[in-house]
């Protein structure tokens, strides 16, 4: 008689055998808990998914706004990284695809295409190439851009904004700057004793313009330049900014205001490097900040 412990072990489901671990990995990659899909683990699945995506919403909401502090968005950002890992080690199950499947996949990948990033209406980072914002700024910064807020609040005077170059002659339609707003629609903008004035008051910290030295336009550019004591109206649908590096910075004072809509949202924080990490509105500049070469 046969021992049935030496006879080979046959599967009740050999299928199984066959069906490969990887591609739920894989799947996941690109449609969070897509692993869990193919092994008919539906309900897994959509958990992962909504777990993904809304601890990615909360990562970005972290980095946006400049009330929540920087290194709430860096907890954000490793835990959203630390769950990923998580995600795909879970998604690592046997599985087959049905064209059933390849649909649905196709679906959900189409829909992370078609939705907008959320980088396009929420936040966005830059990086400071120039010392045109020194010492708030200064080169090499990572600063990240509150893209939603002032669609509800709007803007306040002492905002540090970014725009587009697009329509202003000196610079390229393409690239974003940054600047501090200092005046709105209608208003009249002079530049005398080292101060700005609004309407013939002097700006001060009480209204957002932090204590450093303003210039009149230098002479040596040939450009319809704001000179000492000259008014500037601002046009009805632009706003006036400065670059806090007053005499190193080329803004409003050389060719007008920016068109209201160019602006794309106002700086929230410098989130790197690390030992420059702040919430913009904690920030103020210091007078006597050390001046470089004129750049924008």
């Amino acid at each position: 008689m046969n021992d049935p412990t030496t006879q080979p072990k046959i599967s009740e489901n050999p299928k199984i055998i066959r069906q490969r671990r990887w591609p739920g990995v894989v799947l996941s990659v690109f449609v969070p808990g897509f692993g869990h899909f193919r092994a008919g683990a539906w309900f897994r699945g959509v958990l992962w998914m909504l777990g993904i995506y809304l601890s990615l919403a909360a990562f970005y909401f972290s980095f946006a706004f400049s009330f929540v502090p920087v290194i709430v968005g860096w907890v954000a950002f490793v835990f959203c990284l630390l769950l990923w890992i998580v995600m795909l080690r879970d998604n690592f199950h046997p599985g087959r695809m049905t064209w059933k499947l390849w649909i649905l996949f196709a679906a959900f990948l189409s829909v992370n295409f078609i939705l907008p990033d959320p980088r396009d209406w929420l936040c966005k980072p830059f990086r400071i190439h120039s010392g045109a914002m020194e010492p708030t700024f200064i080169n090499g910064d990572r600063i990240v851009v509150d893209l939603l807020s002032h669609r509800f609040n709007g803007f306040k005077r002492g905002d540090i904004v970014v725009f587009s170059g697009a329509g202003i002659p000196v610079f390229e339609d393409e690239i974003f700057y940054v600047k501090r707003l200092v005046g709105f629609p209608g208003e009249q903008i002079e530049i005398k004793n080292n101060a700005v004035y609004i309407d013939g008051k002097r700006l001060t910290e009480a209204d957002g313009i932090p204590p450093i030295t303003y210039y009149p336009a230098s002479p040596h550019l040939k450009t319809n330049a704001l000179k000492e004591g000259e008014v500037f109206i601002v046009g009805p649908d632009e706003y006036f900014v400065l670059g806090d590096n007053s005499m190193h910075s080329l803004d409003c004072r050389y060719w007008g205001g920016v068109p209201i809509t160019n602006l794309a949202g106002k700086v929230s924080k410098i989130y790197y490097p690390f030992s420059r990490t702040r919430n913009l509105k904690n920030t103020r500049c210091q007078h006597g900040a050390t001046l470089k070469n004129f750049s924008q």
